[in-house]
């Protein structure tokens, strides 16, 4: 199944142009590429707001709109298309109700295929800041600040090894907690 996240940015967004949401990581080979971007409001369809990727995939337009019950129940819902309301489409998710934006869960991707539960929405200024590496080292950072206060440190004259060698004294100390941790995983972070 597919995985990504789409992120909402804040309430209050531009009607049209403006980023407002954001997809990312779809691990599916094919479509994953696709839907993976930044959409903007451009125009509405069916009474929702119609969003349009910034960048297309390859030649095609990337657009994720609404679709009602004009044509039955079964294709009522969400979609993610080159076209609004044409044949080929990516991703789906059914129904809708009265709910003006994507909704968080249900997607399927493919659209026939099975539902993906990782499908997630977020304040799009988090989702925003871990498009750069380097902000996403600063918040990742920063949650471990927040976890090493609450680690459970081996006791008095206990040593832990970094990823360079250097012995770290651990008792009790947060500190040195954060130090061996930000170079083990800011190093695979290298390969982004």
């Amino acid at each position: 199944a597919c995985r990504f996240s789409l992120a909402l940015l804040p309430a209050g967004g531009q009607a049209t142009g403006g980023p407002l949401l954001v997809a990312k990581g779809c691990t599916d080979p094919v479509i994953g590429p696709i839907l993976a971007g930044m959409y903007t409001v451009h125009g509405e369809n069916h009474g929702r707001p119609a969003f349009l990727k910034t960048e297309k995939a390859g030649e095609e337009d990337v657009n994720l709109y609404f679709w009602d019950d004009r044509d039955g129940p079964e294709n009522s819902g969400w979609w993610f298309a080159p076209v609004i309301g044409g044949d080929a489409v990516w991703a789906f998710t059914p129904g809708g109700g009265d709910d003006s934006l994507p909704p968080e869960t249900g997607w399927h991707v493919p659209y026939n295929g099975d539902v993906d539960h990782g499908l997630t929405l977020m304040p799009g200024e988090e989702s925003e800041a871990s498009l750069g590496r380097g902000d996403l080292l600063v918040d990742l950072a920063s949650r471990l600040s927040g976890l090493a206060g609450r680690l459970e440190m081996p006791g008095a004259g206990t040593h832990v090894a970094s990823q360079e060698g250097t012995a770290v004294a651990a008792a009790g100390d947060a500190e040195a907690a954060r130090a061996l941790s930000l170079p083990a995983i800011s190093q695979p972070l290298e390969a982004f």
